[in-house]
């Protein structure tokens, strides 16, 4: 199996309530189910159960982040976070809000100080000698991290390890610009639309929630669409489209058994409360009910 790095840059601990939230009324939680949250943290969940070796990286401070750190290893992922001065962020999600769907409240990012960056460029430095693949998920944590994604793709093609980069915003906008682009990124389609630096990319898969998924690929454009399924929880369904796609990618298969793959994940993930958790079987059943096209 493969050695992949995945860099979380704003982690956060979840805590998720898996049952009704009724405003203004008292909750009573037969339990918080308390997780390393963090796109990142949900790739390497699904890839870990693929086999693979993660190494997780990041930022992650305070007596949060000591916690954090904690379920990280648990998990099995190799904890490479770079302790930060700042606490990391908490959020808060429940399953039905009055029959509105998955609710969830989450803090802001919290301040990482240019030393702190460097650090965790130079734990990275030292780590992707040893890895095939390198994923970086989700947002960062302040505007001082704009051009973080530029120096980890710079690092990675330095090393010769490909570079995926699913995230949004300037950080992302910043890298779409420089000389050193990701090979593969996956906006869903309003982060799609609210940039147009996409296009520089080789490889770009627009994702759509229950709708079919769009892949520039190579001057290439195909449709895959996703199983039907009741959506319970949004969240992670990108997450593990990814993580499927990588294990797909490293184990060498055919493009349009990839897609079917990864699109088979993120449908599972969508249609249950737990957040990147389902078994190479499941995902490989679900993919039976996959169309991939070109359009």
């Amino acid at each position: 199996m493969a050695r992949i790095v995945v860099v979380t840059p704003n982690p956060l601990l979840d805590c998720l309530h898996d049952g009704d939230l009724i405003p203004g009324k008292v909750t009573r939680s037969s339990g918080l189910n308390v997780v390393a949250g963090g796109k990142g943290l949900n790739v390497g969940r699904v890839l870990k159960q693929h086999g693979h070796d993660i190494i997780a990286t990041g930022f992650a401070g305070g007596w949060t982040g000591d916690a954090f750190r904690d379920i990280v290893q648990v998990e099995g992922q190799d904890d490479a976070f770079i302790n930060c001065a700042a606490r990391l962020r908490i959020g808060f999600q429940a399953k039905d809000c009055v029959n509105a769907g998955s609710t969830a409240l989450l803090e802001h990012g919290f301040s990482v100080s240019e030393q702190e960056q460097q650090q965790l460029l130079e734990k990275l430095a030292e780590i992707l000698p040893q890895c095939d693949l390198c994923i970086v998920s989700g947002s960062v944590p302040d505007s001082s991290c704009n051009n973080l994604f530029i120096a980890i793709a710079q690092l990675s093609k330095q090393h010769r390890v490909p570079c995926w980069i699913d995230s949004y915003g300037p950080a992302m906008d910043a890298v779409l610009q420089s000389d050193c682009k990701p090979d593969l990124a996956k906006p869903n389609k309003e982060e799609f639309e609210t940039s147009a630096h996409w296009s520089s990319l080789a490889e770009c898969h627009v994702t759509d929630g229950e709708k079919p998924t769009t892949i520039y690929r190579d001057g290439e454009t195909l449709i895959v669409t996703p199983p039907e399924v009741e959506c319970v929880n949004p969240i992670g369904s990108g997450d593990s489209y990814i993580a499927a796609l990588a294990h797909a990618r490293l184990s060498n298969w055919d493009l349009e058994k990839q897609l079917a793959y990864a699109a088979a994940a993120g449908a599972i993930n969508a249609s249950q409360m737990a957040i990147a958790d389902m078994t190479p079987d499941e995902i490989q059943s679900m993919s039976n009910n996959v169309s991939v096209a070109t359009s």
